[in-house]
């Protein structure tokens, strides 16, 4: 048996959905991180530290640690994911297309058990 072309538009798709699921689980995991350094009382040290050192630059630097803003990056993360591994898919399934016209495509052997 021989995959001799792979469809783009269904790499597309199959592309997409993965990548949203990625994306998905980069906003979950931040979320679940942000909340596990908060109960560990981490985000108020490090606010302790900037304080205690007070410089206006550091101090602005600890108002990104804010729930809303970590998320905010995590859903920005993850859109962009989305479009770059969905294009990223396309992209190797269209190749895939040129080598497999150059080698003749994948030789795979298929038992029946």
């Amino acid at each position: 048996m021989t995959i001799s072309r792979v469809d783009p538009l269904s790499a597309l798709k199959l592309s997409f959905l993965v990548s949203v699921g990625v994306g998905i689980m980069i906003v979950v995991a931040a979320i679940i991180l942000w909340f596990t350094l908060d109960a560990m009382y981490v985000w108020a040290r490090i606010e302790e530290l900037l304080v205690t050192l007070n410089s206006a630059p550091l101090l602005e630097l600890g108002q990104f640690m804010q729930f809303g803003r970590v998320v905010s990056f995590a859903v920005v993360v993850g859109v962009i994911e989305v479009v770059l591994m969905t294009a990223f898919g396309t992209i190797l399934a269209l190749l895939y297309n040129v080598v497999a016209m150059l080698v003749g495509g994948l030789y795979i052997t298929v038992t029946d058990e």
